[in-house]
């Protein structure tokens, strides 16, 4: 089994870069209430869960699972 990348993981690479282009192309061009409310919401887990795992494993506080 390959390596958990964290930051690295496709689904993370594209949540943030769903995130970058509501905030800055999306949301000022359009307005849609979706957009505007909820849209970064469901893209915060994918986005910030594997950095945030990274460094509870660097800080030891998530043990290595074999």
């Amino acid at each position: 089994m390959r390596p958990f990348g964290y930051a690295r993981d496709p689904l993370c690479l594209l949540s943030i870069g769903l995130y970058a282009l509501n905030r800055w192309v999306l949301n000022p061009a359009l307005e849609v209430p979706f957009l505007a409310r909820h849209f970064n919401d469901l893209l915060l887990i994918p986005a910030a869960l594997p950095p945030e795992l990274r460094i509870q494993r660097k800080l030891k506080w998530r043990p290595r699972q074999r």
